[in-house]
């Protein structure tokens, strides 16, 4: 019987609290619940416009300029007249639409998408204003 083995008793450490596990005080918490910013305001908040974080141009997105003011012109008219909400989600919807209408959806480059949407936005004002002066001249 002196084979016999027996357990010993194994110390068991208590590892600290993860940092997940930790609740974290109330000002980050209100720091971290901030409102989404309106769309009108979204380039004075974040230095850029909307469509250049959508179609992700980075800190070059200026080279874009003339594009990007094209497409944001018109969303901020269609704003103004109250036809879509002030809202960066319904923009980002808007912009798919766009997307999807013009079969630029799934093209992987941006240049591709924003040069598209810029003459598709190019050509819906220019229609625009030919139906603006059918009216005011259909009458004579």
């Amino acid at each position: 019987m002196a084979d016999t083995v027996f357990r010993t008793k194994e110390e068991v450490k208590e590892e600290p609290p993860k940092k997940e596990n930790i609740v974290p005080d109330k000002q980050t918490v209100v720091e971290s619940a901030k409102e989404p910013v309106p769309y009108t305001e979204y380039k004075a908040e974040n230095g850029k416009p909307y469509t250049a974080k959508h179609f992700e141009l980075g800190d070059n997105w200026e080279v874009f300029n003339e594009e990007v003011s094209i497409i944001e012109e018109y969303l901020n008219r269609k704003i103004d007249k109250g036809e879509i909400a002030n809202d960066v989600k319904i923009i980002e919807k808007e912009i798919r639409k766009m997307e999807k209408l013009n079969n630029v959806k799934d093209e992987p480059r941006a240049v591709v998408k924003i040069a598209t949407i810029a003459s598709y936005i190019r050509f819906l004002n220019e229609s625009d204003g030919i139906r603006i002066n059918w009216r005011k001249y259909a009458s004579t």
